[in-house]
């Protein structure tokens, strides 16, 4: 606890020192103050008395006798004991007491909120990364889908180009699709894009593109 300051209540402390001169009163107060910062004690030693108060040996014997009754010789043998000075100080003690452990429980409730922020970022991390993921991944077959000459059953051509993608890669489709799209002349004969997926037809030859699709002889595929 920090004794750096001291309470003074002032109507307590005028009404039991009406009595006093402005030199006892001085004497007094730092009697108080010293008792503050020594748990309610003063050194029972008429040398250290009169540092304490600032008084010249003379006047200590007169100023003794009119302190003595504001404390307890009886308490703390070698001592005056100041009942008031360590009552405050066990009040102090209750308030800083009660002050530390308010300070600690709202460290450790922003503690917890802390973890359970770190947690739930965590939680949902992989969960972000996979729409990531699929973000991704939509925005490929958009490019697909819309460089494929006949749009049809897009629903089925998504699945096979998920499918797709886990044995070739979307720039190798992209590649093959530029490559063969440019031999296809009859719509007729253009399969459809899930049919071009499933089938694997971004490994097919140029000139197995060209003889499959440019020959309306080899039928619908």
């Amino acid at each position: 606890m920090s004794k750096a300051w001291m309470p003074l209540y002032i109507g307590d402390f005028l009404a039991d020192t009406m009595h006093l001169n402005c030199q006892e009163t001085g004497a007094y107060i730092r009697l108080l103050m010293h008792a503050w910062q020594h748990n309610g004690l003063v050194p029972d030693d008429n040398e250290l008395l009169t540092r304490i108060v600032r008084c010249h040996p003379p006047h200590w014997p007169r100023l003794r006798n009119i302190m003595l009754p504001f404390f307890d010789l009886t308490k703390t043998p070698g001592s005056w004991y100041s009942k008031r000075v360590a009552l405050e100080l066990i009040k102090s003690d209750e308030i800083s007491n009660k002050r530390k452990a308010a300070a600690l429980q709202k460290h450790n409730k922003s503690s917890a909120n802390v973890v359970h922020l770190h947690t739930q970022s965590q939680s949902q991390s992989p969960r972000k990364k996979k729409k990531d993921s699929c973000s991704s991944e939509d925005e490929r077959f958009l490019e697909f889908w819309n460089g494929y000459l006949k749009k049809v059953g897009k629903k089925a051509a998504l699945a096979a180009y998920q499918r797709a993608l886990k044995e070739t890669t979307h720039e190798k489709i992209m590649a093959a699709l530029e490559r063969q799209k440019s031999t296809w002349r009859d719509p007729k004969f253009i399969p459809h894009p899930a049919t071009w997926l499933n089938q694997g037809r971004w490994d097919d030859e140029p000139s197995q593109t060209r003889s499959l699709f440019s020959d309306p002889r080899q039928g619908i595929i």
